[in-house]
């Protein structure tokens, strides 16, 4: 029984059993790298997945896309067309003001294709379901999270304008004038026409009021006096120096005698007797 039960070493697996299972009706003693118990194959050694050479395959690996699926209630298809049923799905919940969804519906698209379950989604594809997410994100005053997608569409696409304008509204809210100044600009520059820019326009207006404000008349103000006040310095002034009154508590220092004689009539010797 102890030679046909007894499993084969790790080193050299033989032919009996599988590579990670050998049968044994006893226990013939400690293997390293095996373990002996009754599992799902029977009774017999299982090779050690946690402390044998097999603990170093992760099942995390390869079990596991980058990040879990998003909506699980949100089916789409597998497949290029089924970014684009996302896309559109998404746009046009948007255009009904329902903001949220549509951004279940973009996160969706890219999904599919940030975790690999798609690849062949051009990256113009990649770059527009970002920027419309961000769009959508601004609509949601979430304006780091529009900034962040619009990096992302740009990154994509360089020629995205629509993001580049899109960071520059954000970067506005979040108090990054020189940033979002700096967008604007270039967004007008790839759009000269003035019909299509107008909003760009509108927006470095804007941008170049609200930086004027920041530092030159923060200065001027830092400078300025407060109102009233050097009529107030004026005032204290002359009072201490024309019509301040003598202090109580020298009232001797004054020049003029202490006070007149008082009833002359009465005569008493000037002595203390």
């Amino acid at each position: 029984d102890d030679e046909d039960d007894e499993p084969v070493k790790p080193s050299s697996p033989g032919t009996t059993g599988d590579s990670d299972f050998q049968p044994s009706k006893t226990f013939t003693g400690a293997r390293s790298g095996w373990v002996f118990k009754l599992g799902n194959k029977g009774l017999g050694y299982y090779l050690d997945s946690v402390g044998g050479k097999t603990a170093s395959t992760s099942p995390t690996k390869t079990s596991s896309p980058k990040a879990a699926e998003p909506f699980p209630e949100i089916k789409v298809e597998h497949s290029r067309q089924g970014v684009e049923k996302a896309k559109n799905e998404a746009n046009s919940l948007f255009s009904k003001g329902q903001v949220e969804e549509s951004v279940k519906w973009f996160s969706k698209g890219l999904w599919l294709v940030e975790s690999k379950k798609v690849t062949d989604v051009p990256s113009d594809l990649h770059s527009i379901l970002h920027s419309n997410r961000a769009f959508a994100n601004i609509k949601l005053q979430k304006w780091a999270d529009a900034e962040s997608d619009c990096t992302e569409a740009l990154a994509l696409n360089s020629k995205n304008t629509k993001a580049k304008y899109r960071r520059a509204m954000a970067r506005q809210e979040l108090g990054k004038l020189e940033l979002a100044l700096e967008d604007v600009e270039h967004v007008i520059k790839e759009l000269p026409d003035p019909s299509s820019n107008k909003e760009a326009l509108e927006l470095k207006q804007k941008l170049s009021e609200q930086l004027k404000k920041k530092s030159p008349v923060a200065k001027a103000e830092a400078s300025k006096p407060a109102p009233g006040f050097k009529r107030m310095q004026i005032v204290e002034d002359d009072d201490d120096e024309d019509d301040e009154p003598v202090k109580p508590s020298s009232p001797a220092k004054t020049p003029s005698p202490k006070a007149a004689e008082p009833f002359p009539e009465v005569k008493v010797e000037h002595s203390r007797q």
